[in-house]
């Protein structure tokens, strides 16, 4: 069936990170698809992205905190709030705790019930395994609202009752094929693709940087919220012993978070106050800037899915060292589009960064392959299209 409008639904949206949500949602209009963005809510004032909104198209809808029209449909629509509460009388994780926070939710599922109505939305697409996706499997129950699921993440992270929000969905992808493994597993019976989000290959252009040298200035970055899990201090460490070795190394940071703190001490610690800066969040196209002026990027990160800033670092063919996680082996070929390593060993990173900028050609060689591997699997029009086939034959 054509999909002819749909409410794309997120966790905290506008965020600087949600840039991949926006190009799909761009990619569904070229298609001809009428698309809302929603959010179960506004994120923190520190992450509200206008660049993100502003790309968008300036509006965006909430969920929470509920409004009286959302309270007054539960009163007045009976038979609907029975069956959502039906649905929560099925969830187990939390216990009693977990069972109140849902109950929380059914104001939520109104609203998307209500927002779906007035746009004549034919389905809601989520990107959230959370909160999010108990919503829309709520508001599934309640009037057979259909939606269809994206699984960013390891199940594990997403708050149980994983098989209860996905056993209705019209469609669940997951963007690394280990994933789609492992919710098939739990979702049986649901379609199920492994398909990654994808990025705007002509905004994140091939960029022609200079060859250099072992004995050259190189500038590295990492573009990731600072965060623990992100690895920047293990970068950190590894730029001190290369800079030691008498490696010229400058390195970039952006992006804001919880780690920001820790990340500065690190800094002071290992003396790299004059080769070192903090960016704080940028837009989107200042990441394509930022990715201009650079020569590597660096991802320590201990745990991710499939990095959206990694395939933006390779279409514009900025030679990428990360962490062996994830759907990164799908992604590079150690030593072909790019270096992995495992995450957590500062050495092995220290080695990689060492064989990047040491080898004479290498990061050449690199850049060329990275791009064309870009080109090839991760042009979100392309993506998008597939998503678009599956959800309108399902």
């Amino acid at each position: 069936m054509p999909i002819k409008s749909l409410l794309v639904l997120s966790a905290e949206f506008p965020a600087p990170w949600q840039t991949y949500i926006v190009d799909q949602g761009r990619d569904f209009a070229a298609l001809g698809v009428r698309v809302g963005f929603v959010s179960t809510r506004r994120p923190a004032p520190q992450y509200f992205s206008e660049a993100i909104l502003t790309r968008a198209g300036g509006e965006f809808e909430t969920l929470f905190p509920p409004a009286a029209g959302d309270l007054g449909y539960l009163v007045l629509h009976p038979v609907q709030t029975l069956r959502m509460l039906r649905y929560l009388a099925r969830a187990r994780a939390g216990g009693m705790r977990g069972w109140l926070r849902r109950l929380v939710l059914l104001p939520s599922a109104a609203r998307l019930i209500r927002l779906a109505k007035a746009r004549n939305a034919d389905l809601v697409h989520l990107h959230s395994f959370g909160d999010a996706a108990h919503v829309a499997a709520i508001a599934e129950r309640a009037c057979a609202l259909p939606y269809s699921l994206t699984l960013h993440g390891a199940t594990q992270d997403w708050g149980g009752d994983i098989t209860l929000k996905g056993e209705n969905a019209r469609h669940i992808f997951a963007v690394t094929r280990a994933l789609a493994a492992e919710i098939a597993d739990l979702c049986p019976g649901r379609p199920v693709s492994a398909l990654s989000m994808g990025i705007d290959i002509d905004r994140f252009g091939w960029v022609e940087r200079p060859d250099r040298a072992p004995g050259d200035t190189w500038t590295l970055c990492t573009i990731a919220r600072l965060h623990p899990g992100k690895g920047h201090v293990q970068v950190l460490e590894a730029v001190r012993r290369l800079r030691d070795e008498g490696y010229d190394l400058r390195y970039l940071i952006a992006g804001s978070g919880q780690a920001e703190t820790e990340i500065r001490e690190a800094i002071a610690r290992l003396q790299l106050e004059d080769a070192v800066q903090l960016l704080g969040p940028l837009s989107g196209d200042e990441v394509a800037a930022l990715m201009q002026r650079c020569d590597i990027k660096v991802l320590a990160s201990l745990g991710e899915a499939a990095p959206v800033s990694v395939m933006e670092a390779m279409a514009t063919g900025l030679p990428v060292i990360c962490s062996r996680v994830g759907g990164t082996p799908d992604m590079i070929e150690d030593g072909k589009q790019g270096l992995l390593v495992p995450p957590g060993d500062i050495t092995a990173l220290t080695d990689a960064l060492r064989r990047l900028v040491g080898t004479l050609g290498l990061a050449a060689g690199i850049r060329l392959a990275a791009r064309q591997k870009a080109v090839d699997d991760f042009d979100s029009a392309k993506l998008t299209a597939r998503v678009y086939e599956a959800l309108a034959t399902d």
